[in-house]
């Protein structure tokens, strides 16, 4: 897989059947919702790449949106991508998937992994409406993180966790 940054890709590569009409309109959808990722990331601190990218198999021909921001072991992630059941499966949206989640790190003592801590997604039919509502979600994910301290978002994970049950998996 390729990561790619959203300023070297071409939005067709989410949205193959993307008109011309609209690619404008996308294409500024998609560099709104990087620079909250990039505001994000300079509010919390974290380290720089925290960037919306293009995550392409160029054998299989699809691509999808993804951009992670990490700050003292809390996650803001945020994505746009085709649902699909596997990567043999080459259907192109729509629909077409924005999801955020916000997860924690288990504590060292623990091994479990990750905790999902707050999720969200939503499917949309166009890539017009896909792209505005990612541009909303990394919003949300930028309002959220800057109305929470990180101390809080710590307090959410379960612990202790039962070590090793869900690993990576959101368990908690």
């Amino acid at each position: 897989m390729e990561t790619i940054p959203l300023d070297r890709g071409d939005p067709r590569w989410v949205f193959p059947q993307l008109p011309d009409g609209d690619a404008v309109a996308v294409s500024a959808a998609l560099a709104e919702a990087d620079a909250h990722l990039r505001t994000l990331a300079d509010r919390l601190g974290a380290p720089p790449g925290g960037r919306l990218a293009f995550h392409a198999q160029p054998q299989f021909a699809i691509a999808g949106l993804f951009g992670v921001v990490e700050a003292a072991g809390v996650h803001f992630s945020a994505g746009l991508y085709a649902p699909r059941r596997c990567a043999f499966d080459l259907r192109w949206g729509p629909p077409w998937t924005v999801d955020t989640e916000i997860m924690g790190l288990c504590p060292p003592a623990d091994t479990c992994g990750t905790h999902v801590l707050a999720t969200h997604d939503t499917q949309h039919p166009t890539p017009r409406e896909a792209a505005h509502a990612l541009t909303e979600a990394t919003a949300r994910l930028l309002a959220l993180a800057t109305a929470t301290p990180l101390a809080t978002w710590h307090s959410r994970i379960d612990t202790p966790c039962p070590a090793g049950e869900g690993a990576g998996q959101g368990a908690g």
